[in-house]
């Protein structure tokens, strides 16, 4: 139940995040932004990540899974979280900081992002229903 609430909780507070960021870049465009396309792309991830987690908390919250089954989403939950922190925080720093190195986080967290999406396929295969 613990995972549960934390992944539900995460997934709104990145989607609030994302409503954030993008208020905020569209009205720091005109100023300091360095990176445009950089903002445009951890944006677009940040957003579309955050909706499948808080799904990822909703189906964990409200539906009847086996153990395994919560565990399979939960592992997939986790990766996303990762991912999506690791590939649009670095884009984000990048993007204002101007310090290219810190946009080596990028690669990691498409990986993880990458597990965390293989992580979910493989649990929709893995269902254990009588359905």
């Amino acid at each position: 139940m613990r995972t549960t609430r934390w992944t539900l909780a995460v997934g709104a507070l990145l989607g609030l995040g994302g409503v954030i960021a993008g208020a905020s870049l569209d009205h720091a465009a005109a100023g300091f932004v360095v990176q445009q396309h950089a903002t445009d792309t951890a944006l677009r991830y940040h957003q579309l990540h955050a909706v499948v987690i808080t799904a990822l908390g909703l189906v964990l919250g409200f539906c009847d899974l086996s153990g395994r089954d919560r565990a399979h989403l939960s592992s997939a939950a986790m990766l996303l979280i990762i991912g999506t922190i690791l590939f649009c925080g670095s884009l984000y720093t990048l993007a204002f900081t101007g310090i290219a190195s810190i946009a080596y986080g990028a690669p990691v967290g498409g990986l993880t992002l990458m597990a965390g999406w293989v992580a979910l396929v493989l649990a929709a295969f893995r269902h254990h229903s009588n359905r």
